[in-house]
C-alpha cells in the first residue's frame, strides 16, 4: 500500500499474510469487501451492503450458502434468551422465534406476546406457556376455544382420539 495525503492507506487489492498467501481481505471489486481462507471465499459485502457467507453473490441483506448441512447457529447465555426477530422500521420487535434457556421453551412470537409453546417434554401449548398435555390449547378471553377442521367439500373430517389399544373414538 501507499499513503495519500490524509494519511490513508490506499490498498490496490488484498492484504495477504507472508505465511499463508491464501487467505487475505480485500477489495476485488468496486464497493466490495470480501475475506478469503483457504483459497475460497468465506465472506463478502457487497456494494448493495448484502453480505455473503458462503457465496459470492449474495440475493439479500443475509445470504448463507453450503455445500452440505448449512444451518446458523445463535447461542445465549445459560439463564438468557437466544432469539431471531422479525418486525418493520415501527416496532421491530413484532414477532420472532426464540429458546429461553431458563426453563428450556421453544416459542414462537406474534404481536410481542408468545404466542406457542414447545416445551423441553414435547409439550405444545397455544395461548399458554406451561402446556399440561401433550396438546394444550388454551384462550383467556370469555370466548370458547374452538378447533376447526377444514377440507375439501364432501370430504369427511375426523377428529380421531386414540387410546394404546388402538380403539378409536371419533369426535
Amino acid at each position: 500500500g501507499k499513503w495519500d495525503n490524509k494519511r490513508t492507506t490506499i490498498i490496490t487489492s488484498n492484504i495477504i499474510h507472508a505465511g499463508d498467501t491464501n487467505t487475505f481481505f480485500g477489495f476485488n471489486d468496486a464497493d466490495t469487501f470480501r475475506i478469503t481462507t483457504g483459497g475460497s471465499e468465506a465472506f463478502r459485502v457487497d456494494s448493495s451492503q448484502r453480505v455473503g457467507i458462503g457465496t459470492t453473490s449474495p440475493s439479500n441483506n443475509l445470504s448463507i450458502a453450503g455445500s452440505a448441512n448449512t444451518g446458523m447457529n445463535i447461542q445465549a447465555g445459560t439463564s438468557h434468551v437466544a432469539f431471531l426477530d422479525f418486525g418493520d422500521s415501527g416496532d421491530t420487535n413484532f414477532g420472532g422465534i426464540n429458546y429461553n434457556n431458563v426453563d428450556d421453551t421453544l416459542n414462537l412470537r406474534a404481536g410481542n406476546t408468545n404466542r406457542l409453546t414447545i416445551n423441553s417434554s414435547g409439550r405444545v401449548g397455544i395461548g399458554t406457556s406451561s402446556p399440561q398435555a401433550h396438546l394444550d390449547i388454551n384462550t383467556e378471553t370469555a370466548e370458547a376455544t374452538t378447533v376447526i377442521l377444514n377440507g375439501e367439500v364432501n370430504q369427511d373430517k375426523i377428529l380421531k382420539f386414540r387410546h394404546y389399544g388402538n380403539s378409536e373414538v371419533a369426535g
